[in-house]
């Protein structure tokens, strides 16, 4: 038979814990620092939230006009938007002269 000692733990927990507060140790007050604590921000961590933001603003957008480029053979469609050759082909200059750009962007960064 299984002794429910569950309110026993409980108030060792607590008590551990008031006891650690009072004298100023224990796993809470270090993570309340680690939190708490300004790191500071280097051109490293910067250039890599820019590459990683450009790279999300490509997605976004070959995502958002995905619908239009696939569809734009298909005569059969009753859409309104059709995307004519010219246009993806523009889509797919930027997109390449975007993915370079980003490309050396990380190149740059695994180099310092």
């Amino acid at each position: 038979m299984a002794v429910d000692i569950t309110l026993l733990f409980k108030a060792s927990v607590k008590t551990v814990k008031t006891r650690n507060k009072a004298l100023g140790v224990g796993p809470e007050s270090a993570k309340d620092e680690l939190v708490r604590r300004n790191r500071p921000k280097n051109s490293f961590s910067c250039k890599a939230k820019d590459v990683i933001s450009n790279i999300t603003k490509l997605k976004d957008f070959l995502l958002q006009h995905r619908k239009d480029y696939v569809n734009a053979g298909s005569l059969l469609s009753s859409d309104v938007t059709h995307m004519t050759d010219c246009e993806r082909d523009q889509i797919d200059q930027d997109a390449q002269i975007f993915m370079r750009t980003c490309s050396d962007a990380i190149k740059q960064l695994r180099t310092e």
